[in-house]
């Protein structure tokens, strides 16, 4: 399946065009596509944002060491994002696991039918990082063209698989995303090399 929807949205003229061709033409199977609405609901509003914080805590609590003695040894724009995540209130950790468990049994039950969605990897075909680092909100503005769609399959606890489909008028690589359900790495695997064969 196609997952139409947030995924899609923004996503670069050429990079649309690239993903659809290829799930267009998958060996031996026709390629509908569906409503992934579970892409907004784990990436907007306020279960967004608590997960997005989530997250934040996980890396502020693995690095804990590298953020309490290396702070100024790391790269600003990541140590910045980790550091907030020690913000994060036990109650709002709380809540942000029980939407992100809700998150998942929803796309269980609206999508036990479906083997794998295909989405693009990233929003935008790859830039060079001088280009992306030129300042920091062109920093933060790449960080969402290239974290965007994997975030979602993160936050859903979905394995995926990204496989290239073309390049664009000047080189540049993009990928397709094939996403299935938790622990159904095989399915997502098989329909991976679908697009490699």
């Amino acid at each position: 399946m196609i997952g139409e929807g947030l995924c899609f949205e923004g996503v670069a003229a050429e990079v649309e065009t690239a993903v659809r061709r290829a799930a267009a033409g998958l060996p031996g199977a026709d390629v509908p596509s569906i409503d992934f609405v579970d892409a907004a609901e784990v990436t907007e509003g306020d279960d967004g944002r608590l997960m997005m914080l989530l997250l934040a805590a996980e890396g502020a609590a693995i690095n804990h060491g590298y953020l309490e003695d290396h702070f100024d040894e790391l790269d600003p724009a990541v140590s910045h994002r980790m550091i907030r995540g020690r913000e994060l209130s036990a109650v709002d950790y709380l809540r942000a696991q029980a939407a992100m468990a809700a998150a998942r049994a929803r796309f269980a039950a609206r999508h036990a039918d479906i083997d794998a969605i295909i989405v693009p990897t990233t929003m935008q075909p790859s830039r060079p990082i001088a280009e992306v680092d030129a300042t920091p909100d062109r920093y933060a503005q790449g960080n969402v063209d290239y974290l965007r769609n994997t975030a979602v399959g993160n936050r859903l606890g979905l394995c995926a698989v990204s496989v290239p489909c073309g390049t664009t008028a000047d080189g540049a690589p993009v990928g397709l995303m094939v996403q299935a359900h938790p622990f159904r790495e095989k399915i997502a695997l098989r329909v991976s090399a679908g697009f490699s064969s």
